[in-house]
Protein backbone atom coordinates (compact mmCIF):
# COMPACT_ATOMS: atom_id res chain seq x y z
CA UNK A 1 0.00 0.00 0.00
CA UNK A 2 1.01 3.22 -0.72
CA UNK A 3 0.07 6.84 0.97
CA UNK A 4 -0.38 8.38 -2.42
CA UNK A 5 -4.18 8.79 -2.98
CA UNK A 6 -6.71 10.15 -5.37
CA UNK A 7 -5.64 13.38 -5.12
CA UNK A 8 -2.66 12.43 -5.92
CA UNK A 9 -2.86 10.64 -8.79
CA UNK A 10 -5.43 13.71 -10.69
CA UNK A 11 -2.72 15.88 -10.14
CA UNK A 12 -0.34 13.47 -11.63
CA UNK A 13 -2.84 12.48 -14.68
CA UNK A 14 -3.15 16.16 -15.60
CA UNK A 15 0.25 17.30 -14.99
CA UNK A 16 1.58 14.50 -17.01
CA UNK A 17 6.00 14.65 -15.41
CA UNK A 18 7.89 12.07 -17.68
CA UNK A 19 8.22 10.39 -14.52
CA UNK A 20 6.65 9.27 -11.13
CA UNK A 21 8.88 7.53 -8.38
CA UNK A 22 7.77 5.93 -5.29
CA UNK A 23 9.88 5.38 -2.36
CA UNK A 24 7.25 5.00 0.68
CA UNK A 25 5.01 1.98 0.10
CA UNK A 26 3.86 0.26 -3.09
CA UNK A 27 1.54 1.71 -5.48
CA UNK A 28 -1.53 -0.43 -5.98
CA UNK A 29 -2.24 -1.78 -9.59
CA UNK A 30 -5.19 0.52 -10.70
CA UNK A 31 -2.42 3.54 -9.86
CA UNK A 32 0.04 1.94 -11.79
CA UNK A 33 -2.23 1.12 -14.49
CA UNK A 34 -3.77 4.51 -14.61
CA UNK A 35 0.16 6.35 -14.80
CA UNK A 36 1.31 3.99 -17.63
CA UNK A 37 -1.77 4.71 -19.66
CA UNK A 38 -0.92 8.46 -19.45
CA UNK A 39 2.57 7.20 -20.61
CA UNK A 40 4.60 8.26 -17.42
CA UNK A 41 7.48 6.01 -16.68
CA UNK A 42 7.18 4.54 -13.59
CA UNK A 43 9.56 3.69 -10.74
CA UNK A 44 9.32 2.26 -6.99
CA UNK A 45 11.68 1.23 -4.46
CA UNK A 46 11.26 -2.54 -3.15
CA UNK A 47 13.28 -3.27 0.69
CA UNK A 48 12.82 -6.42 -0.30
CA UNK A 49 13.10 -9.55 -2.85
CA UNK A 50 9.33 -10.15 -2.59
CA UNK A 51 8.21 -6.58 -3.00
CA UNK A 52 10.85 -6.32 -5.95
CA UNK A 53 8.54 -9.43 -7.69
CA UNK A 54 5.65 -7.85 -6.34
CA UNK A 55 6.53 -4.61 -8.23
CA UNK A 56 7.70 -6.43 -11.83
CA UNK A 57 4.17 -8.39 -11.93
CA UNK A 58 2.33 -4.94 -11.52
CA UNK A 59 4.45 -3.62 -14.58
CA UNK A 60 6.63 -0.64 -12.96
CA UNK A 61 8.83 0.62 -15.38
CA UNK A 62 11.77 0.14 -12.80
CA UNK A 63 12.65 -0.99 -9.24
CA UNK A 64 15.31 0.71 -7.00
CA UNK A 65 16.49 -1.74 -4.66
CA UNK A 66 16.76 0.01 -1.46
CA UNK A 67 18.91 -1.98 1.29
CA UNK A 68 19.63 -1.47 4.61
CA UNK A 69 22.48 0.70 4.21
CA UNK A 70 20.05 3.21 2.65
CA UNK A 71 20.36 4.45 6.53
CA UNK A 72 17.73 1.85 8.10
CA UNK A 73 14.75 4.25 6.31
CA UNK A 74 12.00 1.78 5.44
CA UNK A 75 8.69 1.53 3.89
CA UNK A 76 6.33 -0.30 6.60
CA UNK A 77 5.83 -3.55 5.80
CA UNK A 78 3.71 -4.72 3.04
CA UNK A 79 2.04 -8.30 2.66
CA UNK A 80 4.49 -8.33 0.45
CA UNK A 81 7.82 -8.31 2.22
CA UNK A 82 6.87 -11.37 4.16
Amino acid sequence: MSDVGPEHIALMLETKPEVVSFHFGLPEPEVIGALKSAGIFILSSATTVAEARLLEQRGVDAIIAQGTEAGGAIAPRSPAST
